[in-house]
């Protein structure tokens, strides 16, 4: 899994649980993937990403769902801002790297979703 809110949200709900990294990784992955998928920093494999959440108690579902609103709230806040700051020229080249990273990634709905629908929800 790309997103890097996924790995962050893992992060807090396992830190919530008390488990080191090492604890969380054991039988699933090393340690240096989760911590660098936990920063944003790596990906991780969904089949692992299952096992992960299996290991802090969490339904699949529920972490997929809180980790979209949240990134959907982040980005909707931002185009908030410059809308209400009336900051044009920032809105215009968000909307043109979105349109860009759409046009290069037809068929590539994380893509698609982490620059297209958040300008298309405003």
């Amino acid at each position: 899994m790309k997103y890097e809110i996924y790995g962050i949200k893992f992060r807090k709900l396992r830190k919530q649980q008390h488990l080191s990294l090492k604890q969380a990784a054991e039988g699933v992955t090393s340690r240096q993937t989760l911590g660098n998928w936990e920063l944003g920093k790596g990906d991780m494999d969904f089949t692992k990403v299952l096992l992960l959440l299996r290991k802090i108690h969490v339904q699949p579902i529920d972490f997929l769902e809180n980790s979209v609103s949240e990134y959907l709230r982040q980005i909707t806040g931002e185009i908030s801002s410059m809308y209400v700051n009336d900051q044009t020229d920032n809105l215009h080249q968000y909307a043109q790297h979105a349109l860009n990273v759409s046009h290069d990634n037809v068929k590539d709905k994380i893509a698609f979703f982490e620059h297209v629908l958040p300008v298309t929800i405003c």
